[in-house]
């Protein structure tokens, strides 16, 4: 079976992300642990040492169901944010993006209605 990763072990990193991820998205399911671990289809103990950072091979059948558990894709997993910090300021700038463009929409709405206003009858 092909590994995910080319050197067995995976770096600290990428099992603090992956890890990270798994918690907040589990947690935000409301789902125990065994219950994550059968939507992914692996064990409770296999899919516990995933989340808890304490396994070093994946494979990618593995990420897989894990990606497929979670209706996610392997690259959310892979790039999850490793620590909530992280996720929190990645979501900032999301949300910062997202205001940018509201507020410009409301800008030409306003702009459109002031014209409006001024070549009514």
């Amino acid at each position: 079976m092909r590994k995910l990763y080319k050197n067995p072990n995976v770096n600290s990193q990428e099992k603090e992300n992956i890890a990270a991820y798994l918690r907040q998205a589990r947690q935000s399911k409301g789902w125990t642990l065994q219950e994550a671990a059968n939507r992914c289809g692996l064990s409770r103990n296999g899919y516990t040492a995933i989340e808890n950072g304490e396994r070093n091979r994946i494979t990618a059948e593995v990420l897989n169901k894990i990606a497929n558990g979670f209706g996610v894709s392997i690259t959310t997993l892979a790039n999850a944010p490793a620590s909530q910090d992280d996720l929190i300021a990645m979501m900032d700038r999301y949300l910062a993006k997202e205001e940018r463009d509201c507020l410009d929409r409301l800008a030409k709405i306003r702009s459109m209605r002031d014209m409006l206003k001024r070549f009514s009858i």
